[in-house]
């Protein structure tokens, strides 16, 4: 008699091979939170803030969490060897869902240096890079998905992990298709919104050794107290991941009061949105 009952083998994407290869039982210090805003007052700073193009809520929470990680370095950290060091640059990795024969699937697209542009470069460039992934220029991808098509299930695992070893062992840059140098970076960023969904707490993944994640949830009509009258809002869930070896409570707690108090009144925090966001100050306790 077998413990499981199953039904036939799955069919894998490529996107589900490497998850079956990285992740093993729950042994790990992910730690979740989330945070639920007003949405009003960052839908009306875009819509003045937007030029020849729309600006979206992804492009501004870029922003913010770049600004989170100005103000906290610490923050912005790497463990290489069993130790954690500070990353140079501040990077995010924005998720993108695909289509194709196999199914629906995950790429992705980086942002490098999010301090040194603006609001509306951060725009454009996810613009540009959405447009080439769905296009299916991805060359980058489409070498991953080739390879790892290739790839017997039972070697996916062992491959994985001496990838892990000179990665971030030896901090050493592979050739790899797909697998370009620190290609997650700082966050992964994914607006699990496009799906439908209001909310969900989206698991770190060890490939990308990226300690925090964000997901955007799909806004929605809220009832809130204003001056004791209740009052229908828009409202946005945001929810984040991150490693609890390298943030404790007491500084992710900042950074989400830092975030929420930026997101709810984007106005009074203009600079964080231009270029060139080199300030040093801590944020408020």
């Amino acid at each position: 008699m077998k413990h499981i009952e199953t039904d036939g083998q799955l069919p894998l994407t490529t996107f589900r091979k490497i998850s079956l290869g990285n992740w093993r039982h729950p042994r790990d210090p992910q730690t979740y939170a989330e945070v639920e805003l007003n949405i009003e007052p960052a839908l009306l700073f875009l819509k003045a803030q937007q030029q020849d193009r729309p600006l979206s809520i992804t492009h501004l929470i870029t922003k913010i969490l770049c600004d989170c990680f100005v103000r906290q370095p610490d923050m912005n950290s790497v463990i290489l060897r069993g130790k954690l060091y500070r990353r140079k640059e501040i990077s995010a990795f924005i998720s993108t869902l695909l289509k194709h024969k196999k199914g629906a699937d995950l790429s992705g697209f980086s942002i490098r240096n999010i301090g040194q542009l603006s609001l509306h470069e951060v725009a454009d460039i996810c613009e540009s890079e959405v447009k080439r992934l769905r296009r299916g220029d991805d060359l980058e991808f489409h070498a991953l998905d080739k390879n790892m098509s290739r790839i017997p299930m039972s070697l996916v695992t062992p491959l994985f992990r001496v990838l892990d070893f000179f990665k971030y062992t030896l901090n050493m840059a592979t050739t790899t298709p797909g697998m370009q140098p620190d290609r997650f970076g700082s966050v992964i960023i994914t607006n699990i919104g496009a799906l439908g969904l209001k909310s969900a707490f989206t698991p770190l993944t060890p490939v990308a050794r990226t300690p925090f994640l964000a997901t955007v949830g799909k806004p929605f009509e809220g009832v809130v107290a204003a001056d004791g009258i209740p009052t229908v809002q828009q409202r946005i869930k945001i929810g984040f991941t991150f490693d609890h070896r390298h943030i404790d409570g007491f500084h992710g707690a900042k950074m989400l009061r830092h975030f929420a108090k930026v997101f709810e009144s984007p106005e009074k925090y203009s600079e964080i949105f231009t270029a060139s966001t080199h300030h040093k100050g801590g944020m408020e306790p």
